[in-house]
């Protein structure tokens, strides 16, 4: 895994729906 700084974890989940979490 590359460390650009900022990374955007997105999830795709039939019941919440799609979620993106960015961690500074």
């Amino acid at each position: 895994m590359h460390n650009y700084g900022i990374i955007t974890l997105c999830t795709n989940d039939a019941i919440k729906g799609t979620f993106c979490a960015t961690l500074e």
